[in-house]
């Protein structure tokens, strides 16, 4: 019994895990379109094919959580830097050092020397922005699903997310989401009798002729 993966075998699992779709796969690591599907269908019995496609799986999953990990050190980072944290202030008051851990931070968006005129007499002076940490926090929320914009609602598998920006929009969008089916009533507009009518220009014809 083969305890090892051939070279075709391995190329299936990796497009599998990669793509989604079997026969597409085994399209790519090189067997014939026409028997690729019964093909596919057969690999996914396979036990050994199983495990790798397991195996790989767990991969990417320990992959993607080790890149939300990160990017939450960078944003947590971020939002707790203070100017404290990346500049020194002179014992006299008069001078700001930047310090050697700025240029490692993530909160720093940028940081530049320049040469500008001070009176007559040039001046070098180091220019450092620091990220918008009310954005940052935002787009973190946003990427945590910790809220976002508007409701989402599911079409086709797909998510959609519905953003409105007035109350009485949001509410509607809400309700329909809900399930809930909105009555529409529609009123004929009453006429109101005419205090003064006018004047009947048949009759003053008539009179008119007599």
């Amino acid at each position: 019994m083969r305890d090892r993966l051939t070279q075709k075998q391995e190329t299936f699992c990796l497009k599998y895990v990669e793509m989604g779709n079997a026969t597409q796969a085994a399209i790519v690591a090189g067997y014939k379109p026409k028997t690729a599907q019964v093909i596919a269908s057969e690999n996914l019995t396979k036990p050994i094919i199983q495990a790798r496609v397991t195996e790989l799986r767990k991969a990417n999953a320990d992959s993607t959580q080790d890149t939300l990990d990160e990017i939450d050190r960078v944003m947590m980072s971020i939002l707790r830097t203070t100017p404290r944290d990346i500049m020194e202030l002179s014992e006299d008051g008069r001078d700001l050092t930047i310090k050697d851990e700025a240029l490692d931070s993530p909160a720093v968006s940028y940081l530049r020397a320049e040469q500008v005129k001070l009176g007559k007499m040039p001046v070098r002076v180091t220019r450092l922005g620091l990220i918008d940490k009310v954005r940052a926090a935002d787009q973190w929320c946003k990427m945590r699903k910790i809220y976002s914009d508007g409701p989402t609602v599911n079409v086709d598998n797909r998510k959609v997310e519905v953003i409105v920006y007035d109350k009485e929009t949001k509410g509607l969008v809400n309700r329909l989401l809900s399930g809930e089916v909105p009555t529409v009533t529609t009123e004929s507009p009453q006429i109101e009798p005419d205090e003064h009518p006018s004047p009947d220009i048949s009759e003053g014809l008539v009179n008119k002729e007599s």
